[in-house]
């Protein structure tokens, strides 16, 4: 009598599994929206021989990005600004435009297209 028993619980459990993998199956799953962001690399010259004529210069364009970002964004888009100081320098400046292709930027501002 206890054989039948066991495959009686057997044959229970195993339905009671079947069931709750169909049933988690079915539950619709809710993607999680990814919050949009643009980067734009921004080769700023707080330093260096231009500093006396740039460096007033860059934390307007990092407080313009927050203005922006404050009223939200570009259509939903956040502007995230990555900067480098770059101090006008070419060598400087190259390493920089390294920096920002591999990071993903989409745009790249230097100082000397701001002036």
């Amino acid at each position: 009598m206890e054989k039948g028993w066991k495959k009686i619980g057997f044959g229970v459990i195993s339905l009671g599994v079947a069931l709750g993998l169909v049933a988690s199956a079915c539950i619709p799953q809710v993607a999680k929206a990814e919050p949009k962001e643009a980067k734009i690399g921004f080769q700023a010259a707080f330093t260096g021989p231009l500093a006396s004529t740039t460096a007033p210069i860059c934390p307007g364009l990092l407080d313009y990005a927050d203005f922006i970002n404050g009223q939200g964004g570009i259509e939903g888009v956040q502007v995230k600004v990555m900067w480098e100081d770059s101090r006008g320098e070419v060598p400087r400046a190259i390493m920089a435009h390294k920096r920002f292709k591999v990071s993903g930027a989409v745009l790249e501002v230097a100082i000397a297209s701001v002036l």
